[in-house]
């Protein structure tokens, strides 16, 4: 009677999520349904005492008998079979002593402004109200803009619609994913379709979630190094194809396409298998209002908005046609400049300490500008990629405060910590990292004729675009 969408694996063992009332809302349960749970379970409680932790899992471990059953069936990702990429010995009671320690002060930063405000300390680490606020007012020009010229088809306000959606939609998928906008889970949901422009709600958990943070950066496990891979080499792990031989200099137009291929035309039409992310990270099992026909109809409805209603009421078909398309691959260019940047030069698609997940996480990202109200605002607290992964349930307003406890204790410990003055430097090591994987080897670094480089590579991405279209219409 035991299934596989009712329970999930923690240190090796089996437990029981049935009836379980758990704060983060059944989103944070479903992430590990069916499949090895033991890193994001670690991510995402950083500051419950491990002894409440452990009583919790007790009550709901399941008996030697059903988890003998459950360990000859198949999990929903088969990968985890043999355990997950990280080690993680000791059980939930053991924790490094770099991450005890840096804990520890992020948890005494937090009891003190949750003394200060009169709230909890789970309270203190979600978005603020100032936070909130910004939100509003980014909403309310938004608005303002679109109604009064983008929806007459004025060219010029299609970058401050980009930067406005960018710095709107972008946290609320982003931190709502991971539970940082809000102690209510249905917050924290409604955050995560707030960007049907970029992905739909749950293949995004998968991706984003259970695939890139549990497994930043590690081979076979990590969806965000498998976008594209016949056009697109960012890891050692993707083998060599001729059209990687001038990514150097392509890498503008794989990041303004980004979003409309990889995001969505990817997922709406051209999955070959619609339960794999990427290859790499499976769907399955998806829970109750997640089904893929929902997720289609999402976005099918967001792309009747942004490319036929414009016709409508814009002053010429072109405009309906350049306006949208120009906000889109603008929001991709913006997107991946930077969630690109801060975990794919050189240094950190190298790392991979399978024995200590912090360690490995530390040596796979890197911070830029993260004293900078400007920048952290501008790259909704992406610039501080380092704390996220550290700290992902805690909201990106606090980011600039936890970096200097992050570095004094990764300085007390000896711990190697990446942080750069600006854009420009981390941009500089991954286009560094992009030219350095765009050849395999002296005899295989042959570049292609021009005409088999213009079919293969440029004009793959119109054909698919003009048949998605016109599947999808």
């Amino acid at each position: 009677g035991i299934r596989l969408d009712k329970v999930l694996r923690l240190y090796g063992k089996w437990y029981s999520i049935k009836g379980w009332s758990h704060p983060g809302g059944p989103a944070a349960l479903a992430m590990g349904i069916g499949r090895d749970a033991t890193t994001l379970f670690n991510m995402h409680h950083p500051f419950v005492p491990r002894s409440r932790l452990q009583a919790s899992l007790e009550r709901r471990k399941l008996s030697a008998r059903e988890a003998a059953c459950l360990n000859v069936m198949h999990l929903a990702e088969h990968r985890d079979h043999e355990g997950g990429s990280f080690e993680w010995g000791g059980g939930v009671e053991h924790v490094s002593e770099f991450r005890a320690d840096l804990v520890k002060e992020v948890g005494a930063y937090f009891d003190a402004e949750a003394a200060r405000q009169g709230i909890s300390q789970v309270q203190a680490t979600k978005a603020t109200q100032e936070w909130w606020a910004k939100q509003l007012l980014a909403a309310a020009l938004l608005a303002l803009v679109v109604q009064g010229s983008t929806k007459r088809g004025d060219l010029w306000s299609v970058p401050i619609v980009v930067v406005l959606l960018w710095v709107l939609c972008g946290p609320l998928i982003h931190e709502g994913s991971h539970f940082a906008l809000s102690t209510n889970w249905v917050v924290n949901e409604i955050g995560t379709y707030a960007a049907p422009m970029m992905s739909a709600s749950w293949p995004w958990k998968i991706q984003h979630c259970s695939g890139h943070h549990a497994h930043i950066n590690v081979p076979h496990r990590d969806p965000d190094l498998y976008h594209e891979p016949d056009f697109w080499r960012i890891h050692p792990s993707v083998p060599f194809q001729p059209a990687h031989a001038l990514q150097g200099s392509t890498w503008p137009q794989q990041w303004v396409l980004a979003i409309p291929y990889v995001f969505l035309l990817r997922e709406m039409v051209f999955e070959k298998d619609a339960n794999q992310f990427n290859g790499v990270a499976s769907v399955e099992p998806r829970p109750e209002g997640h089904g893929r026909s929902f997720e289609l109809l999402l976005m099918g409805c967001m792309l009747l908005v942004l490319f036929v209603a414009p016709h409508f009421i814009m002053r010429s078909h072109w405009r309906a046609v350049l306006v949208p398309a120009s906000i889109w691959f603008g929001l991709s260019f913006t997107f991946m400049s930077f969630s690109q940047v801060s975990h794919l030069d050189s240094d950190s698609v190298h790392a991979y300490d399978p024995q200590d997940f912090w360690n490995h996480t530390l040596l796979a990202t890197q911070d830029w500008a993260c004293g900078s109200e400007f920048w952290g605002y501008l790259s909704t607290g992406l610039n501080c990629q380092t704390i996220h992964h550290f700290f992902p349930t805690v909201s990106s307003c606090h980011y600039p405060k936890l970096q200097l406890i992050f570095a004094g204790v990764a300085d007390q410990h000896g711990m190697e910590y990446r942080n750069f003055p600006s854009w420009w430097h981390v941009f500089d090591r991954y286009l560094a990292s992009v030219r350095d994987l765009s050849k395999k080897s002296d005899s295989e670094n042959q570049l292609f004729g021009l005409g088999d480089y213009v079919w293969t590579n440029w004009l793959k991405y119109p054909r698919l675009l003009a048949c998605g279209w016109a599947m999808t219409c």
